[in-house]
C-alpha cells in the first residue's frame, strides 16, 4: 500500500448485520458505498450535517445512479440494469474485458506461463476474425490491452498486487455496482426487503465463483475503475480508487478485514482441491445470471448464479460455437424490441441473415407468400394475423407432450452442455414463439402487413417468453426441442448454432438480458 493515511469514511450501520452472509454480501458494495458516504450493510443514508448536504449527497448519488442506469431513473431501466451487472454484461461488453478475456483463453489454452504484451496484442490481432471485430474495435481492444498492462505494474506498486500477479477479471466493478444498485433500489422503492436480499445472494455467490479473497477483489475493483473511467493509472480516479480499497483493506473497522470473502470457509473445487491463490480462472468466464423457480425470490428468478457445474458444462458448448453472427446496424441492438426479435435469432443465424431485421432477407417477396401459404396456410393479412397470434399464444404444437416424451432430445441437450445433468425439457414454448417472430418477419417481407405490426407482434411474443422462461438458454432448449421434434435437421449443425448463439460475445443472446415479467407465473 501507498503509506498515505487515507481519511477515507467508511460507515457501519449499527441496526444492520455486520456478519454473515448477508453481511459478505452487502460488503461488496463497500467501495461503492464509501464513495457516496453511505451505509455499506444498510440501504439507509446516514443522516446529513444540515439539509443542504443532504440534498447534495442525495444530487450526487441519482447523478450516479443515472450514469449506471444509462438514462432514466425509473424500475424499468433499474431491474435491467441490476439483470446486466449481475451476468457481468457491463464489463465483459468493454474493450478491457474483452483484452482481459483474450488473455485468459490463452492462458487456459496451455502457454504454461505468462505472456507478454506483444504477444497478447498479437492474440487480440488474430482473434479479430474470429470475433467479428472491426478495425476500430480491434484498436480499441488493444489499446485495452496495453492500458491494462501499465494498470497490472502500478498495482503492484501500490502493494496491492503481488509481484508477477495479473488481473484475470474487471468482474469486481459489476458485482460491487449490482449491490449498490440493490441499496440504491431499496431507497428508490423499487425494491421491497426480500428482493434486495435475493439480489445480494446472487452476487455473493457470483463473487465467491471469481475471487479467492479481499485482496482479489480489491485489485479487480481498482483496475476496472481505472479501465472505464480513468486515463492513465496516475489520475485522480485512479488516486480515489487507490485511497478507497487500501482504507478497505487497513481499516480495523472495514467489512473487508472483519467480514470473511464470500466463500472463503467453504471454497473447494470440484475435485475436493483448494483453489489456488490466484482465485478459480475457469469461474471468471462464466458468471451467470439463472433462474431458480422459487417463490421465496418474490418472482424475480433471475437472480441466482449457475453452478460450478453448469459453468463446466457450458465450457464444453463453446468448443461447438462458429463465429460472425450477422446484425443489421441500423435495426435495433438495445430495448423490448430487439429482445422480441432475438427470439428470432436461431433462425436467422442458420439463413445467414441478421438477427435485428424487422423483415426477412434473400428471398422475392412472391416466394416468401408461397412459402407462407405451403407451410401454414397464409394468404391473406388476416391469415397472418391469425397464425402469429395463435403462436404467441402457444396454441400450436399442442402434441408436444407427447412428442417430447417418445423422443431423445434431452439427451443431445444434455451431451453438449445445454441441460445439466438431469434436466429436461418440459414445453416448446420456445420454438412457438420463435416461429412467431419469423412468420412476423415474413409477413413484413411479402406485404401482408407493415414493419410497425411485424414489430407488435415481436413485442408480444417478447411478453409471452418473459412468462414462460428465465433465460435465453433455457428458451434456447425449448427452441432446439422443438426443431428436433418437427423438423427435418442436422443436429450438428442445431447444435453449432445454439453454441454460437449463447456463447459468442457479439451474441444478441449475451448482450441483451432475457426478458422479464412482473407477472406473476411461471409455465
Amino acid at each position: 500500500m501507498t503509506g498515505q493515511e487515507s481519511t477515507t469514511a467508511i460507515r457501519t450501520a449499527p441496526w444492520s448485520p455486520a456478519e454473515g452472509e448477508q453481511a459478505e454480501a452487502a460488503a461488496l458494495g463497500a467501495a461503492e458505498a464509501v464513495r457516496f458516504a453511505a451505509y455499506w450493510n444498510a440501504p439507509d443514508l446516514p443522516v446529513a450535517p444540515s439539509a443542504s448536504a443532504e440534498s447534495a449527497v442525495r444530487s450526487a448519488e441519482r447523478m450516479r445512479i443515472r450514469q449506471l442506469l444509462g438514462g432514466a431513473v425509473h424500475r424499468e431501466t433499474w431491474v435491467e440494469s441490476v439483470d446486466g451487472y449481475l451476468h457481468r454484461r457491463c464489463v465483459d461488453a468493454t474493450a478491457g474485458g474483452r483484452a482481459l478475456d483474450i488473455r485468459e483463453s490463452i492462458l487456459r489454452g496451455g502457454a504454461g506461463r505468462g505472456i507478454d504484451i506483444d504477444e497478447w496484442l498479437s492474440a487480440i490481432a488474430s482473434a479479430r476474425t474470429e470475433r467479428g471485430w472491426s478495425a476500430e474495435q480491434a484498436s480499441a481492444v488493444c489499446d485495452a490491452a496495453a492500458k491494462a498492462f501499465h494498470v497490472e505494474r502500478q498495482l503492484v506498486a501500490e502493494g496491492l498486487l503481488p509481484e508477477g500477479g495479473r488481473i484475470r477479471t474487471y468482474a469486481a466493478h459489476d458485482i460491487a455496482v449490482a449491490v449498490h444498485l440493490a441499496h440504491a433500489g431499496a431507497r428508490l422503492g423499487f425494491a421491497d426487503e426480500e428482493l434486495v436480499a435475493a439480489i445480494l445472494e446472487s452476487a455473493r455467490m457470483n463473487a465467491a465463483a471469481v475471487f479467492a479473497d479481499w485482496e482479489q477483489f480489491a485489485a479487480s475493483w481498482v483496475a476496472a475503475q481505472s479501465a472505464l473511467y480513468g486515463s492513465y493509472p496516475c489520475d485522480d480516479v485512479w488516486r480515489d480508487a487507490v485511497e478507497i480499497a487500501g482504507a478497505l483493506l487497513a481499516r480495523p473497522t472495514s467489512p473487508w478485514v472483519t467480514v470473511p470473502f464470500p466463500g472463503a470457509d467453504a471454497r473447494v473445487s470440484a475435485d475436493g482441491d483448494a483453489h489456488s491463490a490466484d482465485g478459480d480462472a475457469d469461474g471468471v468466464d462464466e458468471i451467470r445470471a439463472s433462474p431458480v423457480d422459487d417463490a421465496a425470490h418474490g418472482g424475480h428468478e433471475w437472480v441466482r448464479p449457475v453452478t460450478g457445474e453448469q459453468r463446466a458444462e457450458r465450457a464444453l458448448l463453446a468448443e461447438r460455437a462458429g463465429h460472425a453472427i450477422p446484425v443489421d446496424p441500423g435495426g435495433p441492438l438495445y430495448g423490448g424490441l430487439a429482445q422480441g426479435l432475438a427470439l428470432g435469432a436461431f433462425d436467422a443465424y442458420a439463413a445467414g441473415a441478421p438477427w435485428n431485421s424487422l423483415r426477412e432477407s434473400g428471398a422475392p417477396d412472391h416466394a416468401v407468400l408461397t412459402g407462407l401459404d405451403r407451410e401454414w396456410g397464409i394468404r391473406s393479412g388476416e391469415d397472418w394475423f391469425a397464425t402469429a397470434a395463435s403462436t404467441i399464444g402457444l396454441r400450436e404444437f399442442t402434441d408436444a407432450d407427447e412428442q417430447l416424451a417418445r423422443t431423445r432430445v434431452d439427451d443431445d441437450l444434455r451431451r453438449v452442455g445445454l441441460l445439466p445433468p438431469g434436466g429436461r425439457v418440459d414445453t416448446l414454448a420456445g420454438y412457438s414463439l420463435a416461429w412467431s417472430v419469423r412468420l412476423a418477419r415474413l409477413g413484413a417481407q411479402a406485404g401482408l402487413g407493415d414493419p410497425d405490426e411485424a414489430a407488435q407482434m415481436m413485442l408480444a411474443a417478447r411478453d409471452t417468453a418473459a412468462r414462460v422462461f428465465a433465460s435465453w438458454t433455457e428458451f434456447a432448449c425449448s427452441v432446439l426441442a422443438g426443431k428436433l421434434v418437427y423438423e427435418d435437421v442436422d443436429r450438428d449443425d442445431l447444435l453449432g448454432g445454439a453454441a454460437t448463439l449463447l456463447t459468442r460475445d457479439h451474441s444478441p443472446w449475451r448482450a441483451l438480458p432475457f426478458p422479464i415479467s412482473d407477472q406473476a407465473g411461471r409455465r
